[in-house]
């Protein structure tokens, strides 16, 4: 759960300082995926925005990319050139009990990102007449070495729908492509303290779609209900995705610290990539969510929206933030770029969070770490 869910249920039922500890350890005591709903104020969470592909494969072979690719993202031919490296070409299948059958083609992965391309072929007969398509329902399960629960998962994950695209080029083929895209994290969760520490080795992602739908899963009857919509194609695809041992991202740990209301917060990572940029925040004391809390409500935004992007020249970068999430001893904020960057342009530059500046002079290739 994010943490402007827990703010919203807290200003709701008003709990104790120990309320909602107890209620904190009791959500993330479960393995479960957790789905953002729309933050308020400027925290616009719709399927167009993220922190995408943080450049995390290295395949020796460089593919043609999918056209739609470079469409989402604005991409130029050069732009490919940069992107191309992080995908794999992929022949994996499911076929639902009505014989629906999912294909995936191309896979991009990283340690925060997955872009999958595919080919759904419904059965004969169905009407695929729709202005658009989407499927009802994901999960994402990330898993690795460093697992905490039960199954090779961990305590705790979460996964945001980023985008996608979907094409019908023949419609008397019963066949529809799609991209899409996914922001995913998962977590180490300590219930007796409610310390959260990021994951370090995730080694695969499984995922599983439900159903397909038209533009929106949900309709309103005349009365004004709210009602889940008919399904286009009913089916269950699940799908286990490698993840990259490489990471074509940059990345600096600064290390400095902001101090708000007698505390210090520290800045633990900024992770730079060609579309996108997240900022990772820890609180040794367990007040972090405490302090964006009251951050928020002094400032009447989203903590996220404070981190600003700068080149050498001073020049500020237009981005996007779609997504930010604090716990009492880790947060982190996401901001989607509006073009294809190349972080190296950006040695030398800023980034500004919650006041405090970080130079980008130490930002380092990881691929060259490794």
């Amino acid at each position: 759960m994010q943490k402007h869910e827990w703010k919203e249920v807290f200003e709701q039922i008003k709990p104790s300082s120990d309320q909602k500890q107890a209620m904190l350890n009791q959500i993330f005591s479960k393995q479960e995926e957790r789905k953002p709903i729309k933050r308020m104020k400027k925290m616009t969470v719709v399927l167009i925005a993220a922190a995408l592909l943080s450049m995390g494969c290295a395949f020796t072979a460089v593919i043609k990319l999918d056209d739609r690719i470079l469409e989402y993202f604005g991409g130029t031919q050069k732009d490919a050139e940069q992107l191309a490296p992080g995908f794999v070409v992929m022949d994996l299948t499911s076929m639902a009990d009505n014989g629906a059958e999912v294909h995936i083609s191309q896979v991009y992965t990283d340690q925060r990102n997955l872009v999958l391309v595919g080919e759904l072929t419904v059965p004969e007969g169905t009407v695929l007449n729709q202005e658009d398509y989407k499927f009802r329902d994901w999960h994402i399960v990330p898993k690795g070495k460093d697992r905490t629960g039960t199954g090779g998962t961990y305590g705790s994950y979460q996964s945001l729908g980023m985008g996608s695209i979907w094409t019908d080029e023949n419609p008397d083929d019963n066949t529809l492509s799609f991209v899409e895209i996914y922001y995913y994290e998962a977590a180490h969760w300590d219930s007796s303290t409610a310390k959260l520490t990021w994951a370090e080795e995730i080694e695969s992602l499984e995922i599983t779609w439900e159903d397909l739908v038209g533009p929106s899963a949900w309709e309103t009857e005349a009365n004004g209900t709210l009602v889940a919509a008919p399904s286009i194609v009913s089916g269950k695809w699940s799908f286990e995705i490698p993840v990259s041992g490489k990471d074509f991202g940059w990345i600096v740990e600064p290390e400095q610290t902001i101090e708000l209301e007698g505390e210090v917060i520290e800045i633990s990572e900024i992770y730079f990539s060609p579309v996108g940029l997240s900022v990772r925040l820890k609180q040794e004391n367990g007040k972090l969510m405490e302090l964006m809390d009251l951050w928020e409500s002094q400032e009447d935004t989203a903590w996220g929206d404070s981190v600003t992007l700068r080149d050498s020249s001073g020049k500020e970068l237009d981005v996007e933030m779609p997504n930010c999430s604090s716990t009492p001893y880790a947060g982190e904020t996401l901001l989607k770029f509006h073009k294809v960057i190349d972080p190296a342009q950006y040695q030398g530059g800023t980034v500004t969070v919650l006041g405090e500046t970080i130079s980008l002079d130490a930002m380092t290739s990881i691929e060259k770490d490794d």
